[in-house]
């Protein structure tokens, strides 16, 4: 090597060197307060309706804040000792917990207004049966409620003869089954007597990366009371628990992923070159990458998504063919060739690195923060990998580097590998193949259930679905939207969807919901039950004066409007209904249900027809069918990955471009012919499956074509693809079924494409073929 061309590679050096450096730095940084994001939702893309991504954003705030413990036996006593123990383990153990026990839907301040409005607040039943009682009916119920008082202490009987207040607060005491007994939140589920204590976080449980504090201490009061011999059952629920669960799986996986490639390059690597100096440099140039993916991800995006990281360990797969294919050709030759050995692989490393980065760059098309996030990753992964080769190894191997006899025997295997045959034997195999394959294709089907991506376990989703049930918890999954210019004319929407959600709880169609119109009814309800109320209270005063021969003297009060401002002001069930203005002075809402099945969802969707700023908003089917919106977008990417590929190889090698990417495009027919087979479903992380096939698959080609014949090659296609199937298989393991459908393409499509490349190799020293 001439001596200006060995400055210029010191200088590259030196410069990658100081990029190293930089690395190093912002890892240290990046590790010391790692914060990762486990939220799903922020995989997803952003949403083009304004107020639907804000009244998203209103369900998550109290959901992703909030979780809650139940402790229940049949004997009262175990249950309060019980929760005395969970409580005095969790609670002062974590600072950033309160403790929520108020759990009253009406206070002091809420209630002494409720009194004011006399008559205002009324049930909808109060309302129908005051339009159609007779005279002796109130007269009645007023004489009745005058000898038998019910004693709510609410108001006297002067003020409500007719007890409609307190028939309407206690309606709205079943907004929760929760009530309060002996100092505690208590509910009745069967024979076993629940205490609930709910805890709020000081910031979101979706950004749980702390180790699953929350968890543990759960964990830790649940040993404590199998020491005290208690008879007594714990269940816990809430988004933090799950972001906990979600954060501490993917940990794991990330750790066995990426620890399991890191050492299986390691041993293919030893037992192939027999020298720890490939392993100390291909290990290095994993650890670079590794390194600038993750910190040019978290520059870019600001934070880093969990499954990005799970995504990326297995880009060790992929960033290490660099490095072998330098130490391939290294083998048995002298150390002074290694600069010319680079330059001549150097082609052949560089198209390679551009076909896997268009692969990887195609996700980032789609409108995917989290797919995006895996675009970048890889690509500044592989770059920096393939830089580290190009910048360092020469400098750094400085040794002869001898053949060893596993290397020589894979070198050799070549030789014995079948080749396409041509002919009328090739078309009869092609025949063949396309019989094997198309029953597959045919019985593909698609699913874009977006709780694929959900990976918490299975009983911490059991505990969630039991605590629902007991609770009596609304979903955040199915809600409707109300959007209105003023605060009035929202109450009033709501209330012409109320009026038809009530009759599905007739029907026995929906366990029940909760409405703000419920609680403060617009101005012109209160208005028309205070008149209905007053003339009611006439006629009891004058049937009972009637009744006990005595005059009563009955100033009657002018009523007092409950404010939507006074309930979200004094009431703790305020905090469950959101209600928000955005900055076009628009006003909305969210209704949110009880008990909704698969059968209610057509009459739910349909309760909104013909109402005026009403939606229907089923957020799982909505979801779900984004991912099958960018499912095909993503097919359609892929296409247009394969024609620019196909395109940059036929540029490259014309007539023999076909032996570089058939073996792929092969590869991906055979995987999603063994998900058909299977009954597998295609899903969105399948295809994500093809596209990396399609840039690390048509690598091999690559190589083997710029050098045909020659035995280091495959030796380095052969270890790099076992390795790659190493990385990518260990994520068919994984927890999450969307990861693990991805790794099963991975294995099922890489294992395809590594025998094939060979099978469609050319003939040594030939040039067209």
């Amino acid at each position: 090597m001439s001596q200006s061309a060995q400055r210029r590679h010191r200088l590259l050096a030196l410069a990658w060197l100081v990029v190293a450096v930089a690395l190093a730095f912002h890892q240290y940084r990046l590790w010391r307060a790692p914060d990762f994001v486990t939220d799903v939702a922020e995989l997803l893309p952003q949403q083009s309706d304004q107020v639907l991504a804000e009244a998203t954003e209103h369900l998550l705030a109290a959901a992703a804040t909030q979780w809650v413990v139940l402790v229940g036996s049949t004997d009262w006593e175990d249950s309060k000792q019980a929760a005395a123990t969970v409580l005095a383990t969790i609670d002062p153990q974590r600072q950033k917990l309160q403790a929520d026990t108020e759990g009253a839907a009406l206070s002091g301040e809420v209630m002494s207004r409720i009194v004011e409005t006399r008559g205002a607040l009324i049930t909808r039943e109060s309302r129908q049966w005051l339009q159609s009682a007779t005279q002796e009916e109130i007269a009645q119920r007023a004489l009745q409620n005058l000898i038998q008082p019910i004693g709510d202490g609410l108001s006297s009987w002067r003020d409500d003869p007719l007890g409609l207040l307190g028939q309407w607060v206690r309606e709205r005491a079943q907004w929760s089954r929760l009530r309060p007994r002996d100092g505690w939140l208590w509910v009745e589920d069967g024979d076993t007597q629940w205490i609930a204590l709910p805890f709020k976080e000081a910031e979101s449980g979706f950004s749980a990366w702390d180790g699953g504090v929350n968890s543990q201490l759960l964990a830790a009061a649940r040993a404590r009371l199998v020491d005290q011999n208690l008879d007594v059952r714990v269940l816990a629920a809430g988004a933090t628990l799950q972001a906990e669960a979600a954060a501490k799986r993917a940990k794991f996986e990330m750790s066995v992923i990426g620890t399991g490639s890191l050492w299986a390059v390691i041993l293919l690597t030893f037992i192939t070159f027999g020298s720890p100096r490939p392993i100390a440099l291909v290990t290095l140039s994993l650890v670079i990458g590794c390194a600038a993916a993750l910190s040019v991800t978290d520059l870019v995006f600001g934070r880093v998504h969990l499954l990005t990281t799970v995504f990326g360990a297995s880009l060790i797969g992929v960033a290490e063919d660099y490095g072998i294919h330098y130490f391939a050709a290294r083998q048995g030759t002298p150390v002074e060739q290694r600069w010319e050995q680079l330059r001549q692989i150097s082609p052949g490393l560089w198209l390679a690195l551009a076909t896997s980065g268009i692969a990887y760059l195609a996700l980032g098309l789609a409108p995917f923060p989290g797919l995006r996030q895996i675009a970048v990753f890889s690509c500044v992964g592989l770059l920096a990998a393939f830089l580290t080769v190009l910048c360092w190894f020469p400098w750094l191997d400085r040794k002869p580097l001898r053949t060893t006899r596993f290397a020589a025997w894979l070198a050799r295997s070549l030789d014995r590998w079948p080749r396409w045959p041509g002919g009328a034997r090739g078309w009869l195999l092609a025949s063949l193949g396309i019989a094997l394959l198309l029953p597959g294709l045919l019985r593909l089907h698609a699913v874009d259930d977006i709780r694929l991506l959900q990976n918490a376990p299975p009983e911490l989703m059991a505990e969630q679905i039991e605590v629902g049930r007991i609770l009596g918890l609304a979903s955040p999954a199915q809600v409707f939207l109300i959007s209105a210019d003023s605060q009035q004319a929202l109450l009033q929407r709501e209330e012409s969807l109320t009026a038809r959600l009530a009759g599905l709880v007739d029907q026995g169609r929906l366990f029940g919901y909760q409405a703000l119109s419920d609680w403060t009814p617009s101005d012109r309800v209160q208005r028309e039950s205070a008149a209905l109320v007053a003339m009611a209270n006439e006629r009891a005063w004058q049937a009972v004066a009637a009744a006990t021969g005595e005059q009563l003297e009955i100033e009657p009060a002018v009523p007092r409007y409950l404010t939507v401002e006074e309930f979200h002001r004094a009431s703790a069930a305020a905090a469950t209904i959101p209600i928000w203005s955005d900055s076009n002075g628009q006003h909305h809402s969210l209704i949110l249900l009880q008990g909704v099945s698969r059968e209610s969802l057509v009459d739910l969707s349909r309760a909104a027809e013909g109402l005026a700023g009403v939606r229907w908003v089923d957020n799982t089917a909505r979801y779900s069918q984004l991912l099958q919106r960018y499912r095909i977008r993503l097919s359609h990417l892929l296409l247009v990955g394969i024609l620019a590929v196909v395109g940059l190889l036929h540029w490259r090698y014309r007539g023999r471009a076909w032996r570089a990417y058939l073996p792929t495009l092969l590869g991906g027919a055979v995987t999603l012919a063994v998900f058909g087979w299977m009954q597998m479903p295609m899903q969105l992380f399948v295809l994500l499956s093809l596209i990396l096939l399609l840039g690390m698959g048509i690598d091999y080609g690559i190589f083997m074509l710029e050098h045909p014949g020659e035995r280091s090659v495959w030796l380095a296609v052969a270890i790099a693809g076992v390795s790659t199937l190493l990385s990518f298989g260990l994520l068919a393991l994984s927890a999450t079924p969307a990861l693990r459908a991805f790794g099963l393409g991975m294995l099922v499509g890489e294992t395809s494409i590594w025998f094939l490349t060979p099978v469609f190799r050319p003939v040594a020293g030939s040039v067209h073929s």
